[in-house]
């Protein structure tokens, strides 16, 4: 690393930087790679991963965050990060979690909600009182 101390985290080559160490970080493996396969030809079995220990108002809020003008269902997650005023380390395993779920996809630094995160974000609380 070349740039020079003290660091000005606002500086656009030190934002490059972080941003280009996210983008590997969420970077992803293609999931059409073929199946491993046992040397007696089978598929090698797969193993769930274990999700996060996420609140699920944090997944909502972070969907309904997304969902929401300016990003309107795909945000840096460095930047947003800094608009809601949390340290990334707090918001990758939110993001992570709201991927294994299906309710958004994580790649580059990106976040981007699926159709399913959209319309969960978008549905809003449906209370049985205000059906009947």
């Amino acid at each position: 690393m070349d740039i020079p101390h003290p660091r000005n985290r606002l500086a656009p080559d030190f934002r490059d930087l972080v941003d280009d160490i996210y983008g590997r970080m969420t970077a992803r493996t293609p999931l059409t790679a073929p199946a491993a396969v046992t040397a007696t030809g089978r598929p090698q079995p797969v193993y769930a991963e274990p999700l996060q220990h996420v609140s699920t108002n944090r997944l909502s809020g972070l969907m309904e965050t997304l969902a929401a003008p300016p990003h309107h269902g795909k945000a840096d997650l460095l930047h947003l990060a800094a608009a809601l005023r949390h340290e990334i380390d707090d918001l990758l395993p939110i993001a992570e979690t709201l991927r294994m779920l299906g309710f958004a996809e994580v790649a580059e630094g990106d976040i981007r909600l699926t159709e399913p995160g959209r319309l969960f974000a978008e549905a809003g609380v449906f209370c049985r009182e205000e059906a009947e």
